[in-house]
């Protein structure tokens, strides 16, 4: 460990006795798995809700499913939250090419909109009549979420939370992704607010 000393201001004249704080830099972790690896997390992104003082953390569950756990700052007390809007197992996968087309769990692209209270997630789908790209749009106060289908989107998108000045949720998907692990160049505009179909822009040959 180390001493740190603590220096504090007084008026003119006056002195003060230095105040000695024993601190240590050893890194701690927490588990936010839970339920001793049963409720795994795979591919964990973490946020810092600053407004409520909590950090939320998305990834893919065993079940192949987007998932968030609500924890303290500090990692503990964390809670699960579904964020797969309804789709179910599967909804996080694609396709093995190199294990026999089997589906494996694939990873859950997301962003977190602190002004807007939203959390935005893309992933890939297996679920029947819910197959390829999908936007997920979650309310961080309520956890209500709904999705909608995005072509093109997946592990790698970039996702672009909405602004004052540019209201629509952009999406900027490479190549190299999508329900096969194949996609094109592609930006994808999207109303935050509903569910309604988002625009696709391809980009131009040899665009970076």
């Amino acid at each position: 460990g180390f001493d740190f000393l603590e220096v504090t201001a007084l008026r003119r004249g006056q002195a003060s006795a230095p105040l000695r704080v024993r601190i240590d830099n050893y890194p701690r972790a927490r588990d936010v798995g839970g339920q001793a690896g049963i409720d795994a997390l795979l591919f964990p992104k973490l946020f810092v809700d600053e407004a409520a003082q909590r950090l939320i953390v998305t990834g893919t569950d065993v079940f192949q499913s987007p998932t968030a756990r609500v924890c303290n700052l500090d990692g503990s007390n964390c809670t699960a939250r579904a964020i797969d809007a309804g789709l179910g197992p599967s909804s996080a996968s694609k396709i093995s090419f190199f294990n026999s087309g089997t589906p494996e769990p694939t990873e859950v692209s997301a962003a977190f909109d602190a002004v807007g209270r939203r959390l935005f997630a893309t992933t890939t789908s297996l679920v029947p009549n819910r197959l390829g790209g999908r936007l997920i749009v979650c309310n961080v106060d309520t956890w209500l979420c709904f999705e909608r289908p995005a072509p093109q989107v997946g592990p790698s998108t970039i996702i672009v939370p909405p602004t004052p000045t540019v209201p629509e949720l952009r999406l900027v998907e490479t190549a190299g992704s999508g329900l096969f692990g194949q996609g094109s160049a592609t930006v994808l505009s999207c109303d935050p607010n509903n569910a309604t179909p988002c625009t696709s822009h391809p980009l131009p040959a040899g665009a970076k």
